[in-house]
C-alpha cells in the first residue's frame, strides 16, 4: 500500500517545512535540540521528499468540515442532517443544505486555510530548489521537478478560483500581505502554468509517480479549467477542453475497468488504468478518508468487521429524489449506496439501536427533510471499499 512514497513524504515533513516566524530582536538563535530548516543540509536525496511535502493538504478534501461539505452538502445528491445522536455542531451541515452560508462559516474557513497551505508549501519548495538550497540530482529532474511542483500550485489555484473567485494571488514566500486578485488574472495564471509545465512533467502513470501530477494528470486538471472558463471569464474554452481530453484518451494509456467498483477498491487503485490522478490514503500513515465514519450507523461495524465503532447514528445520506433518478437495472445503486435490511457478515440480521432498538435495521430511501432523520432513515454511502479491520481511517484512495 503506497508506504514508499508516503514514508518519504512523512520523513520531508519533519525536516523540510519548517517556516520560521518570529519577533525581529538582536539574538541570533541557535538549535540544538532539533532539526531546522536553517540547520538541515539538503542533499540530492531530499529532492523528491521535498517534492512530496506539498500533497499532503488534499488528503483534507473528505473531511465533513471542509471541502466534502462544501461540494456535496450544497447539492441535490446528499444531505448531512441531525439525528439522535448529534451531528448537528451548531446547524454547519443544514446551513450548506440550505444555502444559508456566510464569510464566518466553518467549512468555508477550512477549505482557503488549507487551499493556500497548499500553495505556500509548494511556493516554498519552488525557492528551495530554484536558489539551490535543495540541489537537484541533475538538471533534467530539477526541471521535471519544478514543473510538477507549479502543476500542483495549479491545483490548488484552480480550486481557489473555483470556490472562491477573487483572492490572493501569492507566488513567493515574500508576499505577506497581499492584495486581492481578480477570478480572470487567477484563472490566465492556471492555465499559463499548466500550459508551459505539462510537456515536462512524467508520462509515468504508476510506481514512484503514483498519486502525483503526470502529465496525464497535467491534461485532466487543465481540461476542468477550460471546462469552466466561461464561469470564471466569461469566454468560453471548449475547443481546447476538448483537445486535452482527447490527448488523454488518445495516448493509449487509460480505459474505463469493467466494473465499477474497480476504480473505488482499497487495493489495486496503484495499476488502474481508469484513474488518472488520486490521493493516497493509509489508516496508519495517510489518515483523512473517514467517509465510512461520517456516513454510516454503529450497528454497520459488525456487517464489516470494522476495528472501531461508527459515529452514532451516521450522517452523509443520499437525498430521496437523488436515488428517484437511477434507473430500474443501474447496478450503480447498490454498487454506490447501503440500503434494505442490513446483515452482520456471518449473515445474521441486524437491529436498530436508538430510536428502533430492536427492529430489524431497514435503511429506506425517504428523508423528510435536511433538520433530522432517524437510524434508518436515508441511504447510507457506500462507493469506497472499507476493508475488514479499518479504524477511524479507510486504506481506500
Amino acid at each position: 500500500m503506497k508506504k514508499y512514497n508516503i514514508i518519504k513524504l512523512f520523513v520531508a515533513l519533519t525536516i523540510c517545512l519548517s517556516i520560521t516566524v518570529g519577533c525581529s530582536n538582536s539574538l541570533d538563535e541557535i538549535v540544538y535540540s532539533s532539526v531546522t530548516e536553517q540547520n538541515y543540509e539538503f542533499s540530492e536525496e531530499d529532492f523528491i521528499p521535498a517534492i512530496l511535502t506539498v500533497y499532503p493538504p488534499l488528503r483534507n478534501i473528505p473531511h465533513h468540515w471542509g471541502f466534502w461539505t462544501t461540494q456535496e452538502a450544497t447539492t441535490d445528491a446528499i444531505v448531512m442532517p441531525p439525528t439522535a445522536t448529534g451531528w448537528d455542531d451548531g446547524g454547519i451541515y443544514r446551513i450548506m443544505h440550505y444555502h444559508l452560508w456566510n464569510s464566518e462559516h466553518r467549512c468555508l474557513e477550512s477549505i482557503w486555510n488549507w487551499f493556500y497551505q497548499g500553495v505556500l508549501l509548494c511556493n516554498n519548495v519552488i525557492e528551495q530548489i530554484e536558489n539551490g538550497k535543495i540541489p537537484a540530482p541533475s538538471t533534467a529532474i530539477k526541471e521535471q521537478g519544478l514543473a510538477e511542483l507549479r502543476t500542483i500550485r495549479a491545483y490548488y489555484y484552480w480550486l481557489i478560483c473555483d470556490n472562491f473567485g477573487d483572492a490572493p494571488l501569492v507566488t513567493t514566500m515574500e508576499q505577506v500581505l497581499p492584495e486581492k486578485t481578480s477570478r480572470k488574472e487567477i484563472y490566465d495564471f492556471i492555465v499559463s502554468e499548466l500550459n508551459s509545465s505539462i510537456l515536462q512533467l512524467s508520462e509515468t502513470h504508476s510506481g514512484e509517480m503514483y498519486g502525483r501530477m503526470n502529465r496525464w494528470a497535467g491534461k485532466a486538471l487543465l481540461a476542468n479549467v477550460y471546462l469552466n472558463a466561461e464561469v470564471y471569464t466569461g469566454e468560453a474554452h471548449w475547443e481546447e477542453c476538448i483537445a486535452q481530453c482527447d490527448e488523454i484518451m488518445n495516448s493509449g494509456k487509460f480505459e474505463l475497468s469493467s466494473n465499477y467498483k474497480d476504480s473505488f477498491k482499497a487495493q489495486g487503485a496503484e495499476t488502474s488504468k481508469e484513474i488518472l490522478f488520486t490521493i493516497p490514503f493509509d489508516k496508519v500513515l495517510g489518515a483523512g478518508n473517514i467517509f465510512h465514519m461520517v456516513s454510516w450507523q454503529s450497528e454497520l461495524r459488525k456487517k464489516f468487521n470494522l476495528a472501531i465503532t461508527p459515529w452514532g447514528s451516521g450522517t452523509s445520506m443520499a437525498i430521496t429524489q437523488f436515488i428517484d433518478t437511477y434507473q430500474e437495472g443501474d447496478s450503480r445503486l447498490d454498487d454506490t449506496w447501503l440500503h434494505g435490511q442490513q446483515y452482520d457478515s456471518e449473515g445474521n440480521m441486524l437491529y436498530g439501536i436508538y430510536e428502533h432498538p430492536g427492529e430489524p435495521f431497514i435503511i429506506g430511501k425517504d428523508i423528510p427533510n435536511a433538520s433530522y432523520v432517524t437510524e434508518m432513515q436515508g441511504y447510507r454511502m457506500n462507493k469506497y471499499e472499507v476493508e475488514g479491520g479499518t479504524t477511524e481511517n479507510s486504506n481506500t484512495d
